[in-house]
């Protein structure tokens, strides 16, 4: 007999607390990005898990080899986007050119459906859960997730998107 949290016709609004978690890990992801790191971060490496459950998205990363900041007082804090383009491929003037820009399908000025919280390194190490409703899986399935590198977390002025491109994977149905 399933709890009422393990049907999958409820709501993710109506799932007791503290239930989350244990539906995310008695799910299999529809969805996934392995990323990998450009030429100047070889180290990076990381998988991104997409969940579905009732119109909102549960997405779970884990990143290993990040650059490990040697100040306590660096942020250690890296922008991740879901990014328009479709191809991880790699120019010498642009690392992840195929990526194209951030993820914007309303045409929003300031915060867009491709942005997502920031990976917090600890020791080369960053993990992540949360929820979503920006945007479906399926929305997303075929386009990459970027991860940035700290210094570029707030854009420059008259920047578009933060430049320097540390790691990458494209989102593909499991």
């Amino acid at each position: 007999m399933l709890r009422r949290w393990q049907n999958p016709f409820i709501r993710a609004a109506e799932m007791p607390s503290g239930n989350h978690l244990r539906y995310l890990f008695n799910s299999r992801p529809v969805a996934r990005a392995r990323l990998e790191g450009g030429s100047s971060y070889p180290n990076v490496r990381g998988t991104v898990y997409f969940y579905e459950l009732e119109g909102n998205v549960y997405v779970y990363m884990e990143v290993f080899g990040l650059p490990h900041r040697n100040n306590v007082c660096s942020s250690g804090m890296f922008p991740c986007h879901i990014h328009s383009g479709d191809s991880c491929n790699q120019i010498a003037l642009d690392p992840f050119a195929g990526a194209g820009s951030h993820y914007n399908p309303h045409g929003c000025a300031t915060y867009n459906a491709g942005d997502l919280p920031v990976l917090i390194e600890s020791s080369g190490l960053a993990f992540s859960i949360f929820l979503t409703d920006r945007f479906t899986v399926n929305e997303v399935v075929g386009r990459v997730i970027i991860i940035h590198r700290p210094e570029d977390f707030l854009p420059f002025e008259g920047e578009v998107d933060s430049p320097e491109k540390i790691a990458c994977g494209k989102i593909e149905w499991i």
